[in-house]
């Protein structure tokens, strides 16, 4: 077997995993929820500062710097309701033990359910009777903090929401910096699947390269003893079946047998090219690699592109966003 069947098969080998993959993850459906922060206001700087002679207060005490009003919205995005019987821990965002959350109101909420809003120091705890698939509950919070400015990243994460909910798998959050960026690279989840597929399928191409005889493979150098006596250097690949194609200073020719070239020649010896395995290896390993990435790169966008408009169209984000 040489090495340009190895490729060969690699890469088949990794694309059928990828698709496999891809299929799996497909049809499994996620049952999650979307929750999109917006850049906080900061009301001193973004209010008062603007305005000579004009104050505001919050239970009569005047707001200084560092106080903050942040809008959150919520999205069911699953395939199911969420009843009250299914909330064993409700959610709950902590924030950073410098922001301090000073009050917090529903905007906006489903009919016909109903949603508390509670808030303790850096706490803000969401619960509800029932939330149904694709309804959106909107809600407010004013938060204060010894920092003159943050984003809407210093306020929320990951590791900022607990919660322990029956069938819910995940909660994504999303900034207003994500919103509106034009670069994304999907890469988790099936993405990272479909770009295994992708480059498995590259890995297949070079592979179809190597036979066609654009990837030279499986080279023999060769030092030969011409009949005026020169030494030449010449390298020697199978081109197909038993045809060989031999390559020296001179020229290019093709043989069909191997006799027919050392009818007159002698070979003296045999050249070891280090760096023709390294290449023939790592160079189709790089560009697939990089290809791959580059694909899902674009394909990312694309995915990122669609999901923006979906969430314009159930008025998750303003139009100017999509």
């Amino acid at each position: 077997m040489n090495s340009s069947d190895i490729v060969g098969i690699l890469g088949i080998g990794i694309s059928i995993f990828g698709i496999l993959l891809s299929i799996y993850l497909a049809r499994r459906k996620k049952e999650e929820f979307v929750l999109i922060c917006n850049d906080p206001i900061a009301i001193f700087t973004d209010l008062v500062e603007k305005k000579e002679d004009f104050t505001i207060s919050y239970k009569s005490r005047p707001i200084q710097e560092g106080v903050y009003i942040v809008r959150f919205t919520l999205f069911n995005r699953s395939q199911r309701d969420f009843g009250s019987e299914s909330i064993h821990l409700p959610l709950t965002i902590k924030f950073s033990d410098k922001i301090l959350c000073i009050e917090s109101k529903i905007l906006l909420s489903p009919t016909n359910s109903v949603f508390n809003i509670t808030h303790s120091d850096s706490r803000l705890t969401i619960n509800w009777d029932l939330f149904r698939k694709k309804e959106i509950v909107s809600f407010e919070v004013m938060l204060q903090t010894s920092r003159v400015a943050v984003d809407s990243k210093e306020i929320i994460d990951k590791n900022s929401l607990l919660f322990r909910i029956t069938e819910l798998d995940e909660i994504q959050i999303y900034t207003d910096e994500y919103l509106t960026e034009g670069y994304f690279t999907l890469f988790p989840g099936i993405g990272f699947s479909v770009w295994t597929a992708i480059l498995g399928l590259f890995l297949i191409f070079f592979y179809w390269l190597a036979q066609i005889d654009m990837i030279r493979s499986d080279t023999i150098y060769y030092k030969v003893m011409n009949k005026d006596k020169s030494i030449s250097s010449v390298s020697i690949w199978r081109k197909h079946s038993d045809v060989y194609k031999f390559s020296y200073e001179d020229g290019t020719t093709t043989y069909d047998k191997l006799e027919n070239y050392f009818e007159d020649r002698v070979v003296t010896g045999l050249e070891f090219r280090k760096n023709e395995g390294i290449i023939f290896w790592f160079t189709p390993l790089i560009l697939s690699l990089a290809f791959a990435t580059f694909a899902m790169t674009g394909l990312g966008f694309v995915v990122k592109t669609i999901r923006k408009r979906k969430f314009k169209k159930i008025g998750l984000i303003p139009k100017t966003f999509a």
